[in-house]
């Protein structure tokens, strides 16, 4: 294979990758639309880069549905915690959890994040 021949694919598969990228973040402008459609007074919050490539932060969700069930049946304690996932981007999951009756765990609120700091814990 020629140089030009490589740049040219290069080119060719990048273009795909951006176009690709625009779709996912359409079809998560939907997503949270139709979450809040379902529950309307939930807080989600989407935060992207905006640059040539819009790139994801974070996203953080907290359904109405699930507050007014921690409220009614869960202990007055939370908890946080993160997990890594396995990704190209290695993004990182926050949750928050109440206790219920049983002393299982309830989630309250899960963002998704980039990183674990302070900016994206608070």
């Amino acid at each position: 294979m020629s140089k030009s021949q490589g740049l040219r694919t290069k080119k060719k598969t990048l273009d795909k990758v951006i176009r690709k990228v625009k779709e996912q973040f359409a079809m998560l402008e939907n997503y949270i639309a139709e979450l809040l459609r379902a529950n309307p007074a939930s807080t989600i919050v989407l935060k992207i880069e905006e640059n040539e490539i819009d790139r994801f932060q974070r996203i953080y969700i907290c359904l109405d549905a699930l507050t007014q069930g921690f409220v009614k049946v869960c202990r007055k304690l939370i908890r946080f915690d993160s997990c890594h996932l396995k990704s190209a981007s290695g993004e990182q999951r926050l949750i928050t959890v109440g206790i219920d009756a049983n002393n299982g765990l309830y989630p309250v609120a899960w963002p998704l994040v980039e990183t674990e700091n302070k900016d994206s814990w608070s």
